[in-house]
């Protein structure tokens, strides 16, 4: 495959077109290794840091009772990558699957469009939950590398969705000691059991290292989140999902999962234990777990003791003490999608993958 380009260009000209790259979930997933997307996400948060990026929009449309008498939700983001020259948005969808004429069709769907940052054309679209859970779990990983003890063995994940494999091979790619997962879903321990398969075939098929795992489905919230050196929040939780009697010191918590006003996944009291990091301060205040906690108790926002790309940077320090408790507030970045998006778009190019489309 050739560079992505312009057709004629011209006041009036009637050939215009846009060459544009469209990459399937599958040609994502054969484009980039877990390594290149942990190294994409990490400089993503470096250059957060350093203001080498701009969040123009995050806008959620959630009707009262959605379009068909259900919760649905519609969520965009868009970001600036100026160091790349690109800018980009990404819409995710979400309709309840108990909705009607949903035929056995996916919760979520999602696109991701790329344009060029001087021309402001179309360079290219890609399936947006590909990069989103491979993305999303990477960051998990990445908050835990920078303030989880070295240590660690056991991780337990909260939550037994889609994200649950990616989470799980992006941790074992950081932490090549970790021995255990337990898995624990809040709603039920059934269908955790029947996520079980899956999800192992999932992370191993991300990073075969995750056979060597002894990953298990566990009943019990307390046990699965007290016997954790490392626990990540993965659900659209409305309210906190766990006791704080059941943190125990020395943890390291990522939460993923509550990347919109509506949602929350842990208690306030956590926050009030932790040193608390973000991927963004302000916006963690407006989306994240610390608005919860901030309504509740507005001296908690001094809690945050700064972003995850001042401690890859140095500039901050992340776990003092090994009895600590660090809590990563994750409400996504668009910027980690572009990072994500730019190397995708280079390597199809040079190898020749994806659908080139005339627009």
């Amino acid at each position: 495959m050739g560079p992505i380009g312009l057709g004629p260009v011209g006041p009036g000209s009637r050939g215009y077109s846009m060459d544009v790259l469209y990459l399937s979930r599958e040609e994502i997933i054969s484009l980039a290794t877990l390594d290149d997307v942990l190294t994409c996400v990490e400089v993503a948060y470096r250059e957060k840091a350093v203001g080498r990026g701009v969040y123009p929009l995050v806008y959620e449309e959630l009707g009262a009772a959605g379009l068909d008498g259900f919760r649905s939700n519609m969520d965009i983001r868009s970001g600036v990558s100026p160091c790349r020259g690109l800018f980009g948005a990404k819409l995710i969808t979400e309709f309840p699957p108990d909705s009607s004429d949903r035929c056995g069709l996916p919760v979520f769907h999602s696109v991701l469009q790329v344009f060029d940052a001087k021309t402001g054309c179309l360079r290219a679209v890609m399936d947006g939950l590909g990069v989103t859970r491979l993305r999303t779990g990477a960051a998990a990983a990445i908050g835990a590398k920078w303030l989880a003890r070295n240590d660690a063995r056991t991780l337990a994940v909260v939550g037994t969705g889609s994200q649950c494999a990616p989470v799980i091979a992006s941790m074992k790619r950081v932490f090549s000691e970790l021995e255990r997962v337990v898995l624990w879903n809040p709603r039920s321990h059934e269908r955790a059991l029947g996520r079980l398969g899956p999800i192992v075939d999932g992370a191993c098929s991300l990073n075969p290292d995750c056979a060597r795992l002894d990953i298990v489905a566990e009943a019990e919230g307390e046990c699965a989140i007290g016997s954790a050196d490392i626990v990540v929040t993965a659900t659209g939780s409305k309210a906190p999902l766990f006791p704080a009697v059941w943190v125990r010191s020395g943890q390291h918590y990522s939460c993923i999962g509550a990347d919109m006003p509506s949602k929350r996944e842990v208690p306030s009291d956590l926050v009030k234990r932790a040193r608390v990091f973000a991927d963004d301060r302000v916006r963690i205040l407006e989306f994240g777990e610390m608005r919860g906690a901030v309504e509740e108790d507005a001296i908690l926002a001094y809690r945050i003791v700064g972003e995850v790309g001042e401690v890859i940077r140095g500039e901050r320090r992340g776990r003092v003490r090994p009895d600590d408790v660090t809590l990563f507030d994750s409400c996504g970045l668009a910027t980690l999608d572009i990072t994500f998006a730019s190397l995708l778009m280079e390597r199809a190019s040079r190898q020749g993958v994806g659908t080139r489309l005339q627009l």
